[in-house]
This record gives C-alpha cells, structure tokens and sequence, in this order.
C-alpha cells in the first residue's frame, strides 16, 4: 500500500474516531441526566401501567449500555489501525499474518483480519 492510500485510510480512520468519540461523548453526557424517577414519591402503590415503564427504561438503557460498548471498542479498534500505520504494520491479519484485501480495507479500515480469517473467527 502506497504512502497516498495511508493517508487517506489514516484520514479516514480519524473522521470515523471523531464522530465516534462525539457520539460516546453525547451518550455519557445524556446517561443520568434524567431527573424522572421510578417511584411513587406519594407512597401509592405501583400501577402497571409504572412498572411497565419502568421495565421499558431498563431495557432502554441496557440497550444504551451496549451501544457505548459497542463505540467503545470501536474507539480502540480504530486507535489500533492509527497506531499500526504509524509503526507501518497496517493492513496485515493478525492471525495470518497476509495482507488484508484493499476492498476490505476501503470499507473497514480497522479491520484486523482478512476475510477467511475473520469467517473462522465467528464460526
């Protein structure tokens, strides 16, 4: 892979961080903002109808949970393809040790396997 293709997937990989990293961001700063509560200050007792909603915002926030996860690990994957181009082992499988197709890279380029690895990978 040539200087000028570096360039543009290292590009590329930053754009992605920020928005990323913007996104995580806003999530954080949202999770806990919130001054509903789940209870019943008068001392009634729960209506379906509230431990209904209160189911919904477990679930709600679980799901808000893994997504970060999910930009997490995104930020680190990313922060590593960053880091493998600065030492110039990018585009390499990490199982095979083969370069990882430019198709690939074009369209993930934190991409840590070639294709056949990563099918063995999730199997």
């Amino acid at each position: 892979m040539d200087a000028t293709e570096l360039t543009r997937l290292r590009r590329k990989l930053l754009a992605m961080r920020e928005m990323i990293s913007d996104n995580v961001g806003l999530e954080v700063a949202d999770d806990g903002s919130s001054d509903e509560g789940g209870g019943d200050l008068s001392g009634n007792p729960l209506d379906m109808a509230d431990i209904d909603a209160l189911y919904e915002d477990d679930i709600a926030d679980e799901v808000e949970q893994d997504i970060i996860e999910d930009q997490e690990d995104e930020l680190l994957a990313i922060d590593d393809a960053l880091e493998k181009i600065e030492k110039g082992r990018f585009g390499a499988c990490e199982s095979c040790g083969c370069a990882i197709s430019r198709s690939r890279l074009e369209s993930v380029p934190q991409a840590r396997f070639c294709l056949l690895c990563r099918r063995v990978e999730e199997e």
